[in-house]
């Protein structure tokens, strides 16, 4: 026979059981997303294995990533300027000579 081995034992339906299962997770994962939105994958993965669900973080994160149920993060705000360095000086930049 002059095919490799792994098309041989290759296995469609291990494909179709994986589907099946993600479509599973997905479904739980948007429950979850709008009971707690602003849960992250770290925080989603755990709940779930809470849950019993066989998963680890990166198919939780590739799963939310297709799903569009990754939460925004919110940005902090960044000070550019040290107002306190300043001092004495801002007078003189605004007077006129």
């Amino acid at each position: 026979m002059d095919i490799p081995r792994s098309t041989y034992y290759y296995n469609p339906r291990a494909d179709e059981a994986k589907r099946k299962e993600d479509a599973d997770i997905r479904d739980r994962l948007e429950e979850l997303a709008l009971r707690f939105p602003r849960y992250g994958y770290r925080r989603m993965t755990a709940q779930l294995k809470r849950e019993e669900f066989r998963v680890n973080h990166k198919r939780v994160l590739r799963l939310m990533r297709e799903s569009d149920l990754l939460c925004r993060t919110k940005r902090r705000f960044v000070r550019t300027t040290d107002s306190m360095s300043l001092g004495s000086d801002l007078h003189s930049w605004y007077s006129s000579p």
